[in-house]
Protein backbone atom coordinates (compact mmCIF):
# COMPACT_ATOMS: atom_id res chain seq x y z
CA UNK A 1 0.00 0.00 0.00
CA UNK A 2 1.32 3.51 -1.06
CA UNK A 3 -0.32 5.65 1.69
CA UNK A 4 1.60 6.64 5.46
CA UNK A 5 -0.30 7.69 8.13
CA UNK A 6 1.04 9.53 10.98
CA UNK A 7 -1.08 9.89 14.11
CA UNK A 8 -3.93 7.22 14.82
CA UNK A 9 -5.49 8.85 17.80
CA UNK A 10 -7.99 11.67 17.15
CA UNK A 11 -10.11 13.88 18.90
CA UNK A 12 -12.30 16.69 17.79
CA UNK A 13 -9.93 18.85 16.07
CA UNK A 14 -6.72 16.27 16.01
CA UNK A 15 -5.25 16.54 12.61
CA UNK A 16 -3.49 13.21 10.77
CA UNK A 17 -0.87 13.86 7.95
CA UNK A 18 -1.42 11.82 4.67
CA UNK A 19 1.65 11.51 2.47
CA UNK A 20 2.24 8.88 -0.58
CA UNK A 21 5.40 6.86 -0.47
CA UNK A 22 7.80 7.88 -3.48
CA UNK A 23 5.86 6.67 -6.82
CA UNK A 24 2.62 7.39 -5.71
CA UNK A 25 0.50 10.56 -5.83
CA UNK A 26 -2.73 11.11 -3.65
CA UNK A 27 -6.08 11.33 -5.80
CA UNK A 28 -7.33 13.53 -3.06
CA UNK A 29 -5.34 16.14 -3.87
CA UNK A 30 -4.24 17.62 -0.39
CA UNK A 31 -1.52 16.44 2.13
CA UNK A 32 -3.56 17.27 5.03
CA UNK A 33 -6.94 16.15 6.14
CA UNK A 34 -8.56 18.37 9.23
CA UNK A 35 -10.95 14.63 10.91
CA UNK A 36 -13.90 16.04 12.84
CA UNK A 37 -14.96 13.19 14.21
CA UNK A 38 -18.61 13.26 15.05
CA UNK A 39 -19.73 13.04 18.68
CA UNK A 40 -21.15 9.83 18.22
CA UNK A 41 -17.84 8.15 17.33
CA UNK A 42 -16.27 10.81 20.44
CA UNK A 43 -14.69 7.25 22.10
CA UNK A 44 -13.41 5.53 19.32
CA UNK A 45 -9.78 5.77 19.74
CA UNK A 46 -8.52 5.18 16.21
CA UNK A 47 -8.95 6.91 12.85
CA UNK A 48 -12.75 5.50 11.27
CA UNK A 49 -12.23 3.01 8.34
CA UNK A 50 -11.59 5.60 4.97
CA UNK A 51 -10.73 4.25 1.94
CA UNK A 52 -8.34 6.80 -0.45
CA UNK A 53 -6.89 5.79 -3.88
CA UNK A 54 -3.56 6.20 -5.41
CA UNK A 55 -1.58 5.87 -8.12
CA UNK A 56 2.29 5.55 -9.53
CA UNK A 57 3.82 8.33 -11.73
CA UNK A 58 6.51 8.43 -13.81
CA UNK A 59 9.30 10.80 -13.79
CA UNK A 60 10.63 12.75 -16.56
CA UNK A 61 13.11 10.62 -18.40
CA UNK A 62 16.88 11.85 -18.35
CA UNK A 63 17.94 12.66 -21.88
CA UNK A 64 21.40 12.66 -23.21
CA UNK A 65 22.49 15.69 -25.96
CA UNK A 66 20.67 16.58 -28.55
CA UNK A 67 17.58 15.23 -27.61
CA UNK A 68 14.17 17.55 -27.06
CA UNK A 69 11.22 16.40 -24.87
CA UNK A 70 8.31 17.62 -27.30
CA UNK A 71 5.39 17.37 -24.50
CA UNK A 72 6.98 18.43 -21.40
CA UNK A 73 4.83 17.98 -18.26
CA UNK A 74 5.21 21.27 -15.83
CA UNK A 75 6.03 20.18 -12.84
CA UNK A 76 7.76 17.08 -14.80
CA UNK A 77 5.54 14.29 -13.36
CA UNK A 78 3.73 12.01 -15.25
CA UNK A 79 0.47 10.23 -14.73
CA UNK A 80 -0.08 6.69 -16.08
CA UNK A 81 -1.31 7.27 -19.83
CA UNK A 82 0.61 10.13 -20.38
CA UNK A 83 2.38 10.29 -23.14
CA UNK A 84 6.14 11.79 -24.20
CA UNK A 85 7.12 12.14 -27.80
CA UNK A 86 11.31 13.46 -28.69
CA UNK A 87 13.00 15.02 -31.37
CA UNK A 88 16.37 15.63 -32.18
CA UNK A 89 17.92 19.19 -33.01
CA UNK A 90 18.62 20.22 -36.40
CA UNK A 91 21.15 18.36 -37.80
CA UNK A 92 20.37 14.89 -35.59
CA UNK A 93 18.60 12.14 -36.20
CA UNK A 94 16.72 9.93 -33.51
CA UNK A 95 17.82 6.42 -32.85
CA UNK A 96 15.31 4.72 -30.73
CA UNK A 97 11.58 5.40 -30.37
CA UNK A 98 9.68 8.93 -31.02
CA UNK A 99 7.28 7.85 -28.70
CA UNK A 100 6.49 6.61 -25.05
CA UNK A 101 4.21 6.63 -22.18
CA UNK A 102 3.66 6.39 -18.83
CA UNK A 103 2.72 2.47 -17.39
CA UNK A 104 0.55 1.86 -14.47
CA UNK A 105 3.56 0.58 -12.36
CA UNK A 106 5.32 4.03 -12.50
CA UNK A 107 7.86 2.67 -15.59
CA UNK A 108 7.78 4.21 -18.94
CA UNK A 109 6.61 1.86 -22.08
CA UNK A 110 10.40 2.08 -23.54
CA UNK A 111 13.67 3.18 -23.48
CA UNK A 112 14.46 6.49 -23.63
CA UNK A 113 15.63 7.53 -27.62
CA UNK A 114 19.18 9.22 -28.39
CA UNK A 115 20.33 11.94 -31.16
CA UNK A 116 23.53 10.82 -33.05
CA UNK A 117 24.90 13.85 -35.97
CA UNK A 118 23.84 13.51 -39.34
CA UNK A 119 26.30 11.86 -42.18
CA UNK A 120 27.10 14.09 -45.72
CA UNK A 121 29.38 10.86 -46.15
CA UNK A 122 33.06 11.27 -47.79
CA UNK A 123 33.08 14.74 -49.28
CA UNK A 124 33.91 15.54 -52.90
CA UNK A 125 37.09 14.59 -54.47
CA UNK A 126 38.67 18.10 -56.51
CA UNK A 127 41.89 17.60 -58.97
CA UNK A 128 44.91 17.99 -57.19
CA UNK A 129 43.56 18.59 -53.23
CA UNK A 130 43.56 16.72 -50.38
CA UNK A 131 42.53 16.69 -46.82
CA UNK A 132 43.06 14.93 -43.89
CA UNK A 133 39.72 14.96 -41.98
CA UNK A 134 37.98 11.33 -41.01
CA UNK A 135 34.35 12.86 -39.34
CA UNK A 136 32.34 13.52 -41.90
CA UNK A 137 28.90 14.23 -39.80
CA UNK A 138 27.20 17.58 -38.79
CA UNK A 139 28.63 20.01 -38.00
CA UNK A 140 32.50 18.99 -39.13
CA UNK A 141 34.35 20.92 -41.86
CA UNK A 142 36.77 19.43 -44.22
CA UNK A 143 39.64 21.75 -45.46
CA UNK A 144 41.22 21.13 -48.49
CA UNK A 145 44.94 21.29 -49.12
CA UNK A 146 47.15 21.19 -52.82
CA UNK A 147 49.20 18.24 -53.05
CA UNK A 148 52.43 18.69 -53.19
CA UNK A 149 53.42 21.00 -56.45
CA UNK A 150 50.81 22.37 -56.26
CA UNK A 151 49.34 26.13 -54.82
CA UNK A 152 45.68 27.01 -53.89
CA UNK A 153 45.25 29.80 -56.46
CA UNK A 154 42.06 31.37 -55.27
CA UNK A 155 41.13 33.69 -52.05
CA UNK A 156 40.34 31.98 -49.05
CA UNK A 157 41.00 29.01 -47.21
CA UNK A 158 39.18 25.99 -49.26
CA UNK A 159 36.43 23.68 -47.44
CA UNK A 160 33.19 22.20 -46.89
CA UNK A 161 31.14 21.92 -44.64
CA UNK A 162 28.29 18.96 -43.41
CA UNK A 163 25.13 20.87 -43.15
CA UNK A 164 22.27 19.91 -41.14
CA UNK A 165 20.24 18.09 -44.69
CA UNK A 166 22.85 15.80 -44.75
CA UNK A 167 24.84 17.53 -47.63
CA UNK A 168 28.30 19.16 -47.40
CA UNK A 169 28.08 23.37 -48.25
CA UNK A 170 29.30 24.81 -51.43
CA UNK A 171 32.24 26.37 -49.44
CA UNK A 172 35.28 27.46 -50.88
CA UNK A 173 36.50 25.17 -53.82
CA UNK A 174 40.62 24.69 -53.81
CA UNK A 175 41.78 25.65 -57.01
CA UNK A 176 45.26 23.78 -57.53
CA UNK A 177 47.23 25.36 -60.09
CA UNK A 178 50.84 24.22 -60.68
CA UNK A 179 54.14 25.80 -59.42
CA UNK A 180 56.08 27.05 -62.04
CA UNK A 181 60.28 26.87 -61.69
CA UNK A 182 60.74 29.76 -64.11
CA UNK A 183 63.27 29.40 -66.95
CA UNK A 184 66.14 27.21 -65.99
CA UNK A 185 69.83 27.78 -66.02
CA UNK A 186 71.79 28.48 -68.75
CA UNK A 187 75.13 26.60 -69.24
CA UNK A 188 78.15 27.49 -71.93
CA UNK A 189 77.93 26.12 -75.07
CA UNK A 190 74.40 24.37 -74.05
CA UNK A 191 71.11 24.21 -74.68
CA UNK A 192 67.69 22.20 -74.02
CA UNK A 193 64.23 22.00 -76.52
CA UNK A 194 61.71 22.37 -73.65
CA UNK A 195 59.38 25.02 -72.57
CA UNK A 196 57.26 23.56 -70.07
CA UNK A 197 58.98 24.97 -66.59
CA UNK A 198 56.29 23.48 -64.54
CA UNK A 199 56.25 20.77 -61.61
CA UNK A 200 57.48 17.65 -62.17
CA UNK A 201 58.77 18.53 -65.69
CA UNK A 202 62.19 18.20 -66.35
CA UNK A 203 64.62 19.80 -69.08
CA UNK A 204 67.58 17.61 -70.15
CA UNK A 205 70.35 19.54 -71.48
CA UNK A 206 72.49 19.01 -74.95
CA UNK A 207 76.09 20.30 -75.88
CA UNK A 208 75.93 22.79 -79.10
CA UNK A 209 77.29 21.38 -82.19
CA UNK A 210 81.17 21.25 -82.22
CA UNK A 211 80.84 20.13 -78.27
CA UNK A 212 80.27 17.14 -76.34
CA UNK A 213 79.26 16.65 -73.00
CA UNK A 214 82.65 15.03 -70.51
CA UNK A 215 80.88 14.40 -67.47
CA UNK A 216 78.75 11.25 -66.82
CA UNK A 217 74.72 10.63 -66.70
CA UNK A 218 72.67 12.66 -69.29
CA UNK A 219 72.54 16.57 -68.29
CA UNK A 220 69.60 17.39 -66.68
CA UNK A 221 67.35 19.89 -64.40
CA UNK A 222 63.86 19.14 -62.78
CA UNK A 223 61.49 21.19 -62.03
CA UNK A 224 60.80 20.49 -57.79
CA UNK A 225 57.43 20.57 -55.85
CA UNK A 226 59.16 24.09 -54.29
CA UNK A 227 59.55 26.16 -57.55
CA UNK A 228 63.06 25.47 -57.67
CA UNK A 229 65.39 23.59 -60.32
CA UNK A 230 66.90 20.90 -58.65
CA UNK A 231 70.78 20.21 -58.69
CA UNK A 232 70.64 17.41 -61.38
CA UNK A 233 73.82 17.10 -63.72
CA UNK A 234 75.00 19.75 -64.92
CA UNK A 235 76.11 19.94 -68.69
CA UNK A 236 80.41 19.58 -69.42
CA UNK A 237 80.81 20.78 -72.68
CA UNK A 238 84.33 20.89 -74.14
CA UNK A 239 84.83 21.28 -77.74
CA UNK A 240 85.81 18.49 -79.82
CA UNK A 241 88.96 17.75 -80.88
CA UNK A 242 90.50 16.98 -84.84
CA UNK A 243 94.24 15.74 -84.01
CA UNK A 244 97.40 17.17 -85.60
CA UNK A 245 96.92 18.79 -88.93
CA UNK A 246 97.88 17.54 -92.01
CA UNK A 247 101.65 17.88 -93.09
CA UNK A 248 102.59 19.58 -96.48
CA UNK A 249 105.73 19.62 -98.32
CA UNK A 250 107.63 22.52 -97.61
CA UNK A 251 105.06 24.35 -95.49
CA UNK A 252 104.47 24.44 -91.68
CA UNK A 253 102.22 26.30 -89.84
CA UNK A 254 102.16 27.42 -85.66
CA UNK A 255 98.48 26.70 -84.49
CA UNK A 256 98.84 24.48 -81.21
CA UNK A 257 94.70 24.45 -80.52
CA UNK A 258 93.42 21.37 -82.33
CA UNK A 259 89.94 21.78 -81.09
CA UNK A 260 86.27 23.29 -82.87
CA UNK A 261 85.79 25.68 -84.69
CA UNK A 262 89.88 26.60 -84.43
CA UNK A 263 91.69 27.35 -88.01
CA UNK A 264 95.18 26.40 -89.20
CA UNK A 265 97.15 28.53 -91.34
CA UNK A 266 100.20 27.14 -93.53
CA UNK A 267 103.03 29.23 -94.56
CA UNK A 268 105.84 27.96 -97.31
CA UNK A 269 109.32 27.59 -95.70
CA UNK A 270 111.85 29.88 -96.22
CA UNK A 271 112.75 29.73 -99.85
CA UNK A 272 109.51 28.26 -101.02
CA UNK A 273 106.66 30.52 -101.74
CA UNK A 274 102.84 29.60 -102.35
CA UNK A 275 101.65 29.20 -106.13
CA UNK A 276 98.06 28.93 -105.26
CA UNK A 277 95.52 31.30 -105.03
CA UNK A 278 94.33 31.65 -101.38
CA UNK A 279 95.76 31.61 -97.89
CA UNK A 280 96.48 28.22 -97.11
CA UNK A 281 94.43 26.80 -94.07
CA UNK A 282 92.63 23.56 -92.75
CA UNK A 283 89.60 24.37 -90.12
CA UNK A 284 88.57 22.22 -87.58
CA UNK A 285 85.22 21.08 -87.89
CA UNK A 286 82.31 20.06 -85.61
CA UNK A 287 82.40 16.47 -87.06
CA UNK A 288 86.16 16.06 -85.10
CA UNK A 289 87.95 16.35 -88.83
CA UNK A 290 89.49 18.86 -90.96
CA UNK A 291 87.92 20.55 -92.95
CA UNK A 292 89.33 20.39 -96.96
CA UNK A 293 90.11 23.72 -96.70
CA UNK A 294 92.82 25.45 -99.47
CA UNK A 295 96.73 23.26 -99.15
CA UNK A 296 99.56 25.24 -99.46
CA UNK A 297 101.45 24.47 -102.73
CA UNK A 298 104.88 25.54 -101.93
CA UNK A 299 106.98 26.09 -104.88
Amino acid sequence: MGLIVIGNRVGATNRVNLFCKMGFALQIGIHWILILVAMVMSSKSTVPAMHYGFIQVCATPTVTSHVVISTPHQNGIYNPGDVITFTCTSGYGLIGVSLISCQDDGQWSNNVPTCTAVSCGVPPSLSNAYHTHTDYTYPNTVYYQCVDGYYHSGSGTPYKQCMDTGSWSVGIEPQCTVVSCGVPPSFSNAYHTNTDYIYPNTVYYQCVDGYYHSGSGTPYKQCMDTSSWSVGIEPQCLAVSCGVPPSFSNAYHTNTDYTYPNTVYYQCVDGYYHSGSGTPYKQCMDTSSWSVGIEPQCT
